[in-house]
């Protein structure tokens, strides 16, 4: 591929199309294309710049967002991200999601099953983890609430999901001495996905990991950190809004000596700690960045 700057503005933004002030502003937000310059300052695109923009161009078409697409490219595979055949097969991906939450909405469970059940093997890859969990986290709040939408429909969609991802999660076999990891989950649907995503996470990179759902007391979590032998605790502290019974009980269990606490949320919003956390309580939103630094921090403290 010919990396040699040799398109102008209107010669690219036309080969791939989108519009030039586009282009500029997600050069200057995202920092994504380097375009080379003439003698004279203008832009120069390459044909690597071309292939890079109209891949970014198809998953904003099968319903991605530019930031995840960018996301994306930038990992360390991004040269078979945008090859076409992957860019199909994700584009697949997209629609079995579709059509197996549209199955599940009417309780067509065997169905679903029948859409769903070849795309398993996706969710083991690191490249489209994130991406996959994001999408069906965006349908989930577009089908799932609304005015229309009942709490049986929320917990048999959820429950699918969460069996499924457990299917996969027993693939991974336990072969090294790693940290226990103790998850508390929330009643919240969407923090139990981003939960199921760690959780996944977790079990792939050979930590045991025992799950147990929200509502115990201090005590209650002292007793299942000393039976369960774990050394990590995670909590969710909710989506939209943070719950103010689950923070309080991080509030009490961070002065435990011994256990590395991490609370998770997908609030999109929360930029930093909520109030009254230490600084040795870690904050982790729902997306790739988060999760994998605070991965590699967990592997070389264990």
């Amino acid at each position: 591929m010919n990396e040699k700057g040799k398109y102008n503005m209107k010669a690219f933004s036309k080969m791939v199309g989108i519009q030039p002030g586009t282009i500029r502003a997600w050069e200057r937000r995202y920092s994504f294309l380097k375009p080379q310059r003439n003698s004279l300052g203008h832009r120069l695109y390459s044909d690597l710049d071309v292939e890079q923009m109209k891949w970014i161009q198809n998953q904003l078409d099968v319903g991605i967002t530019i930031g995840q697409a960018i996301e994306l490219l930038g990992n360390e595979h991004q040269t078979s991200l945008y090859n076409p055949k992957i860019a199909d097969e994700f584009s697949s991906v997209q629609t079995m999601l579709h059509e197996t939450m549209n199955e599940l909405m009417r309780f067509r469970i065997h169905t679903a099953e029948r859409i769903f059940q070849p795309f398993l093997h996706h969710f083991i890859d690191d490249d489209f983890r994130w991406t996959y969990f994001s999408k069906l986290e965006e349908l989930i709040n577009l089908k799932l609430m609304g005015e229309n939408s009942h709490k049986v429909q929320k917990e048999f969609v959820l429950s699918f999901f969460s069996r499924k991802i457990h299917q996969v999660s027993n693939l991974f076999l336990i072969q090294t001495p790693f940290p226990k990891v103790l998850v508390i989950c929330n009643e919240e649907y969407i923090d139990e996905l981003h939960l199921s995503a760690i959780f996944l996470h977790l079990r792939k990179h050979q930590f045991e990991v025992v799950v147990v759902e929200a509502g115990y007391s201090v005590r209650d979590v002292e007793l299942l950190i000393k039976e369960t032998e774990a050394s990590v605790l995670i909590m969710s502290l909710g989506s939209q809004i943070i719950n103010k019974k689950s923070l309080t009980l991080v509030r009490q269990l961070q002065v435990l000596s011994g256990i590395t606490i991490a609370v998770v949320t997908s609030n999109i919003r929360l930029s930093k700690q909520p109030e009254g956390l230490l600084k040795n309580v870690q904050l982790i939103r729902h997306n790739k960045r988060d999760t994998e630094n605070w991965m590699k921090a967990l592997i070389l403290n264990k």
